[in-house]
């Protein structure tokens, strides 16, 4: 059994709760700066990595494996309260989310999204650490 798209999971998820549109304002892989095709305020849901699979999980033939994501939101320039806003809506969709079939597990890992500072155009960036789990041979 292939392992599934989790980043690309995540990110459908996030657009599903409304946070933006995958290819528009989410993005899959680590932040880039704005530029033509590419926005200011935008998410992207950056896979960090991962444990060793743990075999077999509650008596099954299957693997269980977790692995880690940072959601990384950008606001606008000088829009601390609107990128707030805007990780705080990634949080509140991907806690506890049910995210499908082949999954056992999204959790936040914290309780509040982290402030990162402001990048070198201004920007204001935070980041939320999700834990996914799922079965997988």
């Amino acid at each position: 059994m292939a392992l599934p798209d989790y980043a690309g999971d995540v990110a459908a998820a996030l657009a599903t709760a409304g946070v933006g549109t995958v290819g528009t304002g989410i993005f899959i892989g680590p932040t880039r700066a704005p530029a033509t095709g590419l926005p200011a305020v935008a998410v992207f849901v950056l896979p960090t990595g991962a444990g060793p699979p743990v075999a077999p999980y509650l008596g099954t033939s299957t693997d269980w494996h977790e692995v880690a994501l940072q959601i990384l939101v950008r606001s606008a320039a000088n829009s601390y309260a609107a990128g707030r806003t805007k990780a705080a809506a990634c949080r509140t969709a991907l806690h506890r989310l049910a995210l499908g079939a082949s999954y056992t597990l999204c959790m936040v890992r914290e309780t509040e999204a982290l402030y990162l500072g402001r990048n070198e155009l201004g920007h204001h960036e935070f980041a939320i650490n999700v834990r996914v789990g799922f079965d997988a041979a």
